[in-house]
């Protein structure tokens, strides 16, 4: 069996539409293979329009699990949004 190491972080970037500010929340997840970062995946998770950057509080992050599935692949989803991939 092999261990995996992961790291993810949420941050709110500006993306605006149709001229309007527009904040979304991204969630980010790397995975940690010897002294580098790679990037597996990267899913908006919340939108706020016309208003300045909320804070990113725990309760505003919906709950997000990794999972280790057969073969040494790790799933993930996002519950509230029914989100989901598998990482090789």
């Amino acid at each position: 069996m092999v261990t995996r190491h992961f790291l993810d972080y949420g941050v709110w970037v500006n993306n605006p539409r149709d001229g309007h500010p527009r904040r979304q929340l991204q969630w980010i997840l790397f995975e940690i293979v010897g002294v580098e970062l790679k990037a597996q995946a990267s899913e908006a998770i919340a939108d706020v329009q016309d208003a300045p950057y909320p804070k990113a509080e725990p309760e505003l992050l919906p709950a997000i699990e990794l999972h280790g599935i057969d073969g040494g692949h790790v799933g993930w989803i996002i519950r509230d949004q029914k989100q989901r991939g598998i990482i090789d």
